[in-house]
């Protein structure tokens, strides 16, 4: 126990120190930043809301817990994007957390986190003030609670208290939440769904409990819809026609077979002129290839060793690959970041293997190797 936990406080040490470097040493251009509004919209909003402005002033079509984050590091540490770094780094800990409940290998635990740090899409929300890497941490932690083998009641109440703290950051999350509670009701722990949809739901008003002071609680639903019929007008396609499904699914493919990152190398000029990442270069077109096939060869292991841990997060990829469908715009970038934590964990669970030698082993490095030289190449031919 005492080498796991130092193997593991080297890890962690390792991956913040990487962090803090992505923050502190200049790069030209600009390699991690691919949402401008993140420092126009929710810095702003976050600061204001801490000064006592009231959350439908400023960006009020996004909960407002992560901007209450992002503003109170902004005032009182000076710099907004320590509140994503420290994020980041606990998102992190959970991560290896969760793949414990699959493998106790440090080894394997050290490869997921290995691959997670050169996925462009989880790095840019770590150093910049975006939603996702609060929703992020709140989720994953709710998963890993929620995910004990023999859950009780405190598993519960935390569990949901995280996932509603997660919605609170942003509603994306509501595609974790609604397959955990699907499969806690297929677990039959129906006290366990009433427990952790209470609690979700208690959490997730505790940031609007000064707006609902202000405005009673009528005022709250009013806002609760304002933020839905935002989110369909910016979001969700109007069209649902057979044509724009397919469609959809067509951008889809293209996207998780790495095709469009690895083109927009060639040529060069492809990058953004502004020198915010374009979707193109924030996706490492390695993991975006392994996405279908992990999750595919993921079920089929599923019905061999019915792993309830590993169903759970089959339900939760399965929720987040399929509502991607829905909307007119489906890659937002930011959106793919709890998508690349499951594939990571998948792919180390199903193949990586440190131990033996021959082809499976040479097949780890290579992963191993590919994903990292992505970033580097990005770099590379964004200076040139």
């Amino acid at each position: 126990m005492r080498r796991e936990l130092i193997v593991t406080f080297i890890i962690l040490s390792v991956f913040l120190v990487v962090r803090i470097l992505a923050l502190l040493v200049p790069l030209r251009p600009i390699p991690f930043v691919i949402y401008p509004d993140a420092y126009n919209s929710y810095v702003p909003a976050g600061l204001a809301y801490i000064t006592g402005a009231s959350i439908n002033s400023t960006n009020p079509e996004h909960p407002p817990l992560a901007k209450y984050i992002i503003g109170f590091f902004a005032a009182y540490a000076h710099n907004a994007n320590i509140g994503s770094l420290l994020f980041s780094f606990l998102s992190i800990v959970v991560v290896m957390l969760l793949s414990g409940r699959l493998f106790l290998d440090e080894a394997r635990r050290l490869a997921v986190v290995c691959l997670l740090a050169f996925d462009g899409i989880n790095v840019s929300i770590s150093v910049d003030p975006m939603l996702e890497v609060f929703m992020l941490f709140f989720s994953l932690l709710g998963l890993y609670l929620l995910s004990a083998p023999e859950p009780r009641i405190r598993n519960y109440l935390l569990g949901g208290s995280c996932l509603g703290l997660s919605l609170a950051s942003k509603w994306t999350a509501l595609f974790i939440l609604l397959p955990v509670l699907l499969f806690l009701i297929l677990d039959k722990k129906y006290a366990g769904v009433l427990l952790a949809l209470a609690a979700s739901s208690f959490a997730y008003l505790l940031p609007f409990v000064p707006f609902i002071m202000m405005n009673g609680f009528s005022g709250f639903l009013n806002d609760q819809m304002f933020m839905l019929r935002f989110m369909f007008a910016m979001h969700a396609s109007t069209r649902v026609d057979a044509i724009a499904f397919f469609n959809r699914a067509a951008m889809f493919l293209n996207l998780s077979s790495g095709a469009p990152a690895s083109s927009s190398l060639f040529p060069i000029v492809a990058r953004a002129p502004n020198l915010f990442l374009t979707l193109d270069y924030a996706v490492n077109p390695v993991i975006a290839i392994l996405t279908l096939p992990m999750f595919v060869l993921q079920t089929r292991k599923y019905l061999d060793d019915r792993v309830r841990f590993r169903g759970l997060l089959l339900l939760v990829a399965m929720s987040l690959l399929g509502w991607q469908l829905v909307f007119a715009e489906p890659f937002e970038t930011w959106f793919w970041a709890p998508i690349n934590v499951l594939t990571c964990i998948f792919a180390v669970d199903y193949f990586v293997d440190f131990q033996t030698h021959g082809i499976r082993k040479w097949a780890t490095y290579g992963l191993m190797t590919g994903v990292a030289a992505w970033p580097l190449l990005v770099i590379l031919s964004m200076s040139l």
